[in-house]
């Protein structure tokens, strides 16, 4: 399995063009355009976004792993511009 998520609200997925950082998992949390406000209260609150991956990945650790980092590119470096979306570096 190589993706994780509710549906109309988010996705994380394996990323198909991987940064190389090294020994790691690379994944994108995708933001569903038409998703809930508290879908979007979640995700885009620092603490609450880290929890909702942390539950993730507890539940599935031999994909995620236990350890990981979020991060969002600046605008001016995202490669999709039209859905919210976050990195997830699972290491």
């Amino acid at each position: 399995v190589d993706s994780f998520g509710v549906a109309k609200e988010y996705t994380i997925c394996r990323n198909k063009f991987p940064y190389d950082f090294g020994n790691h998992q690379h994944f994108l949390l995708w933001v569903h355009p038409e998703c809930n406000e508290k879908t979007r209260e979640t995700i885009f609150d620092k603490e609450k976004c880290y929890h909702l991956v942390k539950e993730i990945s507890l539940k599935n650790k031999s994909v995620l792993g236990s350890s990981f980092i979020i991060f969002r590119n600046a605008p001016i470096n995202k490669s999709v511009q039209t859905i919210e979306h976050f990195h997830v570096i699972c290491y």
